[in-house]
């Protein structure tokens, strides 16, 4: 069975606070209880109102985009979509192998009017931004999201696209999955890798057979979840970069053949990062080189 999924914008986490009615006296209590309750009613009734409104569509080559609000960001989401697409595919060295989103087989992308509504029917936080359904290949979210078109947009794409060659099914490390995302996510690309640069400089870099066995989701803090999502990206970028997309098919090939990362590492790279030892050591070497560079040019331009 596939796995449902879901990615929220941590750019803007939810508020915690105290709403302050059991300072109030009685007559208070009761005026500013029916003053929330109006207002819940309102937003209620708006995002009812929304929900109810007719879906209208854009059809891509590989995305069906519903909209209930403005054609001219749900244009901007199909187009998006389409650019990504194109991109993503080629960087995993995908596109000569298969289109797996043409004619029924679309994916779906719900543009909901406002926040509220897409709250409503996501049961998504507050504060996010999308959400993306893997059962059903729908990725949700409310006009005018930025955070959408530049960030999650790629990342869940890419989730479905690498799931849907490689088998959703199919057990690969954390690091691998969400990095391969993340990695897609051209926008943040300078952020996650300064930030895998600082943990190597201090001494925090996890080894990958380290980073193999860890999963962010059980307990982590917020802090220790962006750096393991820094050190995937890094890594995967490395992995692309350094060896190219062709053999990264061949990698992800062998993965969706169930062998394991190790021996889907020995049959591609035999030469270079035969095993998560010598990805760990050559990846590092990589860091180490990146920031040696970085250095020598900041004493070159003082």
């Amino acid at each position: 069975m596939r796995r449902r999924a879901e990615t929220f914008n941590a750019l803007h986490p939810p508020r915690h606070a105290r709403c302050g009615l059991a300072w109030l006296s009685g007559p208070e209590l009761c005026m500013k209880g029916l003053c929330f309750l109006g207002l819940a009613l309102l937003a209620a009734a708006g995002a009812a109102a929304a929900e109810d409104s007719p879906w209208l569509e854009l059809k891509g080559q590989h995305v069906i985009v519903r909209y209930q609000g403005s054609r001219s960001f749900a244009d901007d989401v199909r187009r998006r979509a389409e650019l990504d697409y194109d991109r993503i595919g080629r960087d995993l060295g995908f596109t000569r192998h298969g289109n797996f989103w043409l004619w029924d087989n679309r994916a779906r992308i719900d543009v909901y009017a406002t926040r509220d509504a897409y709250v409503a029917a996501s049961q998504a936080p507050e504060w996010s931004a999308g959400k993306a359904d893997y059962d059903h290949r729908a990725i949700l979210t409310f006009e005018g999201s930025q955070s959408f078109l530049d960030s999650i947009l790629p990342h869940e794409m890419t989730h479905l696209i690498f799931r849907e060659f490689i088998g959703f099914t199919t057990d690969v490390p954390l690091w691998l999955d969400e990095g391969v995302a993340q990695w897609a996510d051209v926008a943040n690309r300078s952020k996650v890798n300064a930030i895998a640069g600082n943990m190597l400089a201090s001494g925090r870099l996890l080894s990958v057979p380290a980073l193999t066995q860890l999963d962010p989701r059980r307990g982590a803090s917020g802090g220790e979840a962006i750096e393991f999502y820094a050190q995937a990206s890094s890594l995967v970028g490395f992995i692309m970069e350094s060896q190219g997309s062709v053999r990264f098919r061949e990698f992800c090939g062998h993965l969706r053949d169930g062998h394991t990362v190790d021996d889907a590492l020995r049959f591609t790279y035999p030469g270079t990062i035969p095993s998560l030892e010598a990805l760990d050591s050559a990846w590092k070497a990589h860091l180490e080189e990146a920031r040696d560079e970085q250095a020598a040019g900041r004493i070159y331009t003082h």
